[in-house]
């Protein structure tokens, strides 16, 4: 059976392995409603929830214009989804109504489990499809964030230095892939991975867990994204 999702209802995904639960709250205060894709950094594993990149956002967004504010996000995501995954919850799913703003960050989880680039340009593509539907035909209402570079992290100190670079290297093809399908669809892409490559430097940058990113880089995140959301909402009405 399809789950209903109204608007009006905040749908929030709790950290978990394989199946994701959910808690609820009345979202219906803002103009622009936004749905947030993704895995475990739009979940922000590891840190406290007020914390998240998404919730960072919509809260940084106050400050501007009343009609540019956006809902608290709803939040379809699980820490160990590929895009596929994501793409087949999306289908167990029924919207009411489109979608404002969507936000997907996603394909680490592809990455690691050594997914070829053809099958990641495949599967992305056909989220991307999915997603634009979601805002009623409107790609300029969808952005898309980068895969952090996870082996300049604590946790991937466990590999050696060639390990680390093909590592790093990898990324930088998903990352390609990413940027040119969010591009030829004519939505929004936003690259973060420079910011996540600063753990190196500063460790107040990565959570407590020595793999995920701390609360002050989704700051650095949210400040990297927040003129291209403005962009969104301003011109693709």
């Amino acid at each position: 059976m399809k789950r209903r999702v109204l608007f009006g209802i905040m749908t929030l995904v709790l950290v978990a392995c394989v199946t994701p639960s959910f808690t609820i709250k009345d979202a219906a205060s803002h103009k622009n409603t936004y749905l947030a894709l993704g895995d475990a950094y739009t979940l922000g594993d590891g840190i406290d929830e007020h914390e998240r990149w998404p919730i960072l956002l919509e809260n940084s967004l106050r400050k501007h214009d009343a009609h540019l504010h956006i809902n608290y996000p709803i939040f379809i995501a699980n820490k160990s989804w590929t895009i596929n995954e994501l793409s087949k919850r999306l289908d167990e799913e029924e919207f009411d109504k489109h979608y404002d703003l969507i936000s997907i960050q996603i394909g680490v989880n592809d990455e690691y489990k050594k997914h070829s680039i053809a099958q990641f340009t495949t599967d992305f593509r056909a989220l991307l499809a999915k997603v634009e539907k979601l805002t009623g035909g409107r790609p300029g209402r969808v952005f898309v964030i980068s895969i952090p570079d996870w082996s300049a992290t604590p946790f991937a100190k466990r590999h050696d230095s060639a390990a680390l670079e093909a590592m790093a290297e990898n990324i930088s093809k998903f990352n390609n892939v990413l940027k040119k399908e969010t591009i030829a669809a004519k939505g929004h892409y936003v690259d973060i991975t420079d910011i996540s490559k600063k753990v190196t430097k500063d460790p107040t940058l990565i959570s407590a867990d020595g793999l995920h990113p701390s609360g002050a880089q989704y700051k650095l995140w949210v400040e990297r994204m927040e003129p291209t959301v403005l962009t969104a909402l301003h011109t693709h009405r």
